[in-house]
């Protein structure tokens, strides 16, 4: 069954929103000795990537106008397949750096036929 464009950015945008709350009041200490909250964020980008992966099979023009698609879809493969490799220093900076305007460009492309 295909979904509308919207329900896919809508996950990626409520995936981004729980991001945001569960690393509101965290600094990067607190956060990599909190094993509750890295697997919880570690989901989301795993729920953002596939949103993501998905777009670009069945929506690829709209896809076209997220930014670094290709490398969002590509951290969440490490997510998912390299548990092993993951750096939570990395994932921090993506949290605190690039969460916040993905959430930004998904929301203004909701509105987008």
């Amino acid at each position: 069954m295909e979904r509308n464009f919207r329900a896919y950015l809508y996950d990626i945008i409520k995936a981004c929103q729980n991001i945001a709350c569960f690393t509101s009041d965290l600094d990067f200490e607190t956060y990599g000795s909190d094993i509750r909250t890295r697997a919880a964020c570690e989901r989301m980008f795993e729920i953002i990537g596939e949103a993501l992966r998905r777009l670009r099979t069945e929506f690829p023009d709209l896809y076209a106008q997220i930014p670094d698609g290709d490398q969002i879809i590509a951290f969440r493969n490490i997510i998912t397949h390299g548990y092993d490799i993951i750096d939570d220093e990395l994932v921090w900076s993506i949290i605190k750096n690039e969460v916040p305007s993905l959430r930004l460009k998904c929301e203004e492309c909701m509105g987008t036929e």
